[in-house]
């Protein structure tokens, strides 16, 4: 525990075995509220554990084969409250070390999943697993919270080797099933499977809905006549820092907004003037739009 003095909101040393000294003036006294470690002060260490037990796992998730678990709904890390919790406790660790997150320098006092979107839900083996859109609330020591946006996949057998070998750094967790099977559990920017979602949810106007709020997808009509290739996938583009790019070959850019702002969001206003209301050559077109509606709150955009 950290004690924090409640008029100033600072900070003092974690509480350890050695004692803590303060010197007084004279009719001075400090009045501390005892809070829990910061995550901000939290260093990167090895993706924690996740234990799946059979209770978190729905009925229609059962096991084809006693002993084993041949699919994982990667739902159950929102459905399920035992797991959101563990969900929840992974992600305090995990998002202070991202590069995308752009409050380093802020006191974290708690990180939860705000909403989750599923994506591809009900997809095969060979069509790839579904992947969890989640919403990320940073609430911090001072200051208004900040959301992030943030896809999960869930991974077993050769894609947890490839990802271990190729995108170590997206491990968000290990899962261990109580029959001794592994996975992890990752950004899904990094897989296989995520980039097709998203093509797919661009192909036409979509609503995709959430707990809170739904996903509404506003592909231009140039996209929405375009055949696409179904074997095109994306590689993450190593140039953005605040965001991160999928880069579909030679293509398309599907740009991720990482930190959710309602509102208008500037990028887009530009690139919707220059593609709609000028023949400059030099800039890419616009073709399509993903947002984030909740309740009566303005959209945001997250791609």
């Amino acid at each position: 525990l950290s004690p924090v003095e409640l008029f100033g909101r600072q900070a003092f040393p974690v509480l350890g075995d050695s004692p803590l000294f303060l010197t007084l003036g004279p009719h001075n006294f400090y009045w501390f509220s005892l809070e829990p470690l910061n995550v901000s002060e939290v260093k990167a260490v090895s993706p924690p554990t996740i234990d799946i037990m059979a209770a978190h796992i729905s009925a229609g998730e059962a096991p084809s084969i006693p002993g084993q678990y041949a699919t994982f709904d990667i739902e159950s890390f929102w459905t399920s409250k035992p797991l959101r919790l563990e969900l929840e406790r992974v992600l305090s660790g995990f998002t202070r070390h991202r590069r995308w997150f752009r409050s380093k320098a802020r006191s974290i006092v708690g990180v939860g999943a705000r909403d989750a979107v599923v994506l591809g839900k009900g997809a095969t083996a060979n069509g790839g697993g579904p992947s969890l859109i989640v919403f990320v609330r940073v609430d911090f020591r001072e200051g208004d919270p900040e959301t992030y946006l943030l896809p999960l996949a869930h991974a077993t057998g050769g894609d947890l080797a490839h990802i271990e070998q190729q995108s170590a750094h997206a491990i968000v967790a290990r899962t261990r099933f109580s029959n001794g099977q592994e996975g992890i559990l990752y950004d899904a920017v990094y897989g296989k499977h995520f980039s097709a979602q998203l093509l797919d949810l661009f192909a036409r106007k979509r609503e995709v809905a959430g707990s809170f709020g739904y996903l509404r997808s506003t592909p231009e009509k140039a996209l929405r006549q375009e055949r696409k290739d179904p074997e095109l996938r994306a590689v993450v583009s190593s140039a953005e820092q605040s965001n991160t790019s999928l880069v579909f070959g030679n293509e398309y850019i599907c740009k991720l907004f990482r930190k959710l702002e309602p509102g208008n969001n500037p990028e887009l206003e530009i690139s919707r003037a220059l593609t709609e209301q000028t023949d400059f050559p030099n800039a890419p077109s616009l073709l399509g739009v993903l947002e984030y509606q909740a309740g009566k709150h303005e959209p945001a955009t997250l791609a």
